[in-house]
């Protein structure tokens, strides 16, 4: 870029050593050539934000009867998006394991019958 087409944009430079793309406030510089420090402080409040904490009456998943108690765990999760206690990113992996968790109980679930069928079956022909 030759200086007539940076105008309006930052007089600093990137830690290339190329020129900032940024647009420029009154004194010249962008937001962040102008305030150093405020990068690297938005930085760490961003950090903490990502931060997942876990309350302390956290029961855990594990406990999960199939279908209604699944049933009730996405709507908890919906309200949690919807009050801003989760991201949406977290509850999408959370809901794709409760998937899987109802596949593999209601598997069991036939299993089980199918085992209880058998042996009632093998009690007949004992008779």
């Amino acid at each position: 870029m030759n200086k007539k087409s940076r105008r309006g944009y930052c007089k600093g430079e990137t830690k290339e050593g190329k020129p900032c793309r940024a647009a420029a406030t009154a004194g010249g510089l962008c937001f962040f050539h102008a305030n150093p420090d405020k990068a690297s402080e938005l930085g760490r409040i961003g950090g903490q934000k990502n931060r997942r904490a876990v309350p302390s009456d956290f029961e855990g998943l594990l406990n999960i009867e199939p279908v209604f108690a699944i049933r009730n765990t996405l709507a908890h999760l919906f309200d949690e998006v919807y009050a801003g206690r989760l991201e949406v990113k977290v509850v999408r992996e959370l809901i794709r394991l409760l998937s899987l968790y109802g596949r593999v109980a209601h598997e069991a679930n036939a299993e089980a019958r199918r085992r209880g069928w058998l042996e009632e079956a093998r009690d007949k022909s004992k008779k």
